[in-house]
Parts: structure tokens; C-alpha cells; sequence
């Protein structure tokens, strides 16, 4: 069952809001799509508005998942969403999918919401 909830989170997904009480302080330029790949090799990608990140992921029982901070390119100038999404996706300890829709849960803070790129 593990193994299924790995292959379905590798895939392509975009960012599209932070369920948290502090979100608002974090518009997100509606222009660019801002994207994760998480691909089975355990390394990830993320697509900020300007700048390209990546990094190592692990994944574990009950959809435990550890995700070591980005390294990013370091042009001007992203979004503050895409920021606030480059700080905090290394908080992420679990994940949940539902249909196509993938939450990135951040203990005390709530979670990213993400759909699935088709």
C-alpha cells in the first residue's frame, strides 16, 4: 500500500494554496505556475516563479514524509508565495492524496494544497 501512495505522490503538482491562518500574508503571482516533481529516485523540484530548487526526499509508513530544505537558484525576485514555499516545504512530515489533490502537512502551521499537473 506504501509502494501506491509513493508512485502516486511522484508526480508533477502545483502549488495552489496555503491552508494556514498566516496564508494571506503570501500572494502568489496567478501568472506562473509554481510546480513540484517528486520523482522516485527520492529527489524533488520545485518551479518557483523565477528561480529552480531541488533537493532529496524520503518517504516512510503511514505517508511519512521528509523533505531535506531546497537549493535554489538565487536570481530576483519570487513571489512571496513562492518563498514562503521554499522555507516551508522542508516542515513537511506527511502527505495525503485525495483524487488529485495533495496536501504537504506542516505540524503547527497547516498545510500546502497542491493539484495535480495532467
Amino acid at each position: 500500500e506504501d509502494e501506491d501512495s509513493i508512485n502516486n505522490l511522484c508526480q508533477t503538482w502545483e502549488a495552489k494554496n496555503f491552508m494556514s491562518l498566516e496564508s494571506v500574508a503570501y500572494p502568489k503571482n496567478e501568472n506562473k505556475p509554481i510546480l513540484v516533481t517528486f520523482r522516485k529516485d527520492g529527489t524533488y523540484s520545485l518551479k518557483l516563479d523565477i528561480n529552480n530548487c531541488g533537493g532529496a526526499f524520503t518517504s516512510g509508513n503511514d505517508n511519512q514524509l521528509l523533505i531535506v530544505s531546497p537549493a535554489c537558484t538565487e536570481a530576483c525576485c519570487d513571489s512571496k508565495f513562492s518563498e514562503k514555499l521554499a522555507l516551508t516545504i522542508s516542515r513537511v512530515t506527511s502527505f495525503d492524496i485525495e483524487g488529485k489533490t495533495l496536501k504537504l502537512n506542516v505540524p503547527q502551521w497547516g498545510y500546502i494544497e497542491l493539484e495535480l499537473v495532467e
